[in-house]
């Protein structure tokens, strides 16, 4: 699988970033698009990960990659928790707010 033009161009303006000493204090504004999840959900499918906190299959990720995506970067953008994780002591909710 290749990654998208804009995760490649995002990969390399961050690496330029880093050899230069810049610190990415704006880096959840990267996770934020839509290009780089779904990158990442083709990654997961690639990688036949397992089910997640969401109870959702691989299988059910396949062909909705940039529905997926889209709906993720807007749960982000707007605060809302996009994925709970229970630890064994701790409740974690990824999302912005």
């Amino acid at each position: 699988m290749s990654l998208s033009p804009q995760t490649i161009r995002i990969q390399r303006r961050l690496s330029e970033w880093t050899q230069r000493g810049r610190k990415h204090w704006d880096l959840y504004r990267w996770v934020f698009d839509p290009f780089v999840l779904s990158d990442a959900i083709k990654l997961v499918i690639r990688n036949g990960g397992t089910a997640g906190p969401d109870g959702m299959q691989v299988s059910e990720l396949k062909g909705r990659e940039w529905e997926i995506a889209m709906q993720l970067s807007r749960d982000i953008r707007s605060g809302a928790p996009t994925v709970i994780v229970k630890s064994t002591s701790r409740l974690h909710a990824f999302g912005m707010g």
